[in-house]
């Protein structure tokens, strides 16, 4: 398990609660060299965190809290590498979904 960073972390922290409001997380980025990145809190030395070109994982992401802990999600990460500067052609060279997908 890596903890990831979360959205404005540095204007609200997550100290006094650990269930709350929807808030958005880190985590990975892309680079116009074709890197994909993530980005967790802590170093890691038994995950590769850099990925060059072409790239397909599958991600378990669950949310763990005091007061609950959510389903485990897995999703499937397709990054082929390259960049594009419009957001709706990155759309396509960098795709998230779940895996399996709805419905199977």
């Amino acid at each position: 398990m890596l903890p990831i960073w979360w959205q404005r972390q540095e204007s609200n922290p997550l100290l006094t609660r650990t269930v709350g409001t929807d808030a958005l997380a880190t985590l990975f980025y892309v680079q116009e060299d074709g890197v994909l990145e993530f980005t967790p809190m802590i170093p890691v030395s038994h995950f590769p965190l850099t990925h060059h070109g072409t790239t397909t994982l599958s991600i378990t992401l669950q949310a763990l809290a005091l007061e609950a802990d959510s389903e485990p999600v897995r999703v499937k990460l397709d990054w082929d590498g390259v960049w594009h500067d419009g957001e709706t052609e990155m759309k396509n060279h960098c795709i998230v979904s779940l895996d399996p997908p709805s419905g199977s």
